[in-house]
C-alpha cells in the first residue's frame, strides 16, 4: 500500500503543470500599470494646482480635459506596448521601464513645483 502511495505522488509531481512566471503581457495588467501612472500624475497635478501654480499646457486646462487625455494615453501606451511586445519582448520590458521613469520624474516634478 506505501508504494503505491509512493508511486501515485510521484506520478502527481512529475505530471503537475508548470507555473509561468508572472508577467504583464496582459492588456489588462498594462492598462493597471499606465493607468496607474496617470493616475499619480493625476493627482499630483492636483496637488500642483492647489499650490497656486498654473498648469502651462493649454489643453490640461480643466479637470475634465485632464482626465480625457491621460484616459486616452493610458490606451495609447497600451496598445504601443502590446505592438513592441509582438517585435521584442525584451525591449517592451524596457519600453515599461521607461514609461515608467518618465511618468515618476513628472510626478516629482508637480510635488516640487511651488
Amino acid at each position: 500500500m506505501l508504494v503505491l502511495m509512493l508511486a501515485t505522488a510521484l506520478t502527481m509531481a512529475q505530471e503537475a503543470p508548470r507555473t509561468q512566471p508572472p508577467s504583464l503581457t496582459s492588456p489588462v495588467k498594462l492598462a493597471a500599470l499606465y493607468g496607474g501612472c496617470a493616475a499619480l500624475d493625476l493627482a499630483s497635478t492636483e496637488v500642483f494646482l492647489r499650490r497656486g501654480v498654473n498648469e502651462a499646457s493649454p489643453i490640461m486646462q480643466t479637470r475634465g480635459r485632464r482626465l480625457a487625455v491621460k484616459s486616452l494615453q493610458t490606451v495609447g501606451l497600451v496598445l504601443i506596448d502590446r505592438q513592441i511586445q509582438k517585435r521584442s519582448p525584451k525591449a517592451a520590458k524596457w519600453w515599461r521601464v521607461g514609461v515608467v521613469a518618465a511618468h515618476v520624474l513628472v510626478v516629482a516634478h508637480n510635488l516640487r513645483a511651488r
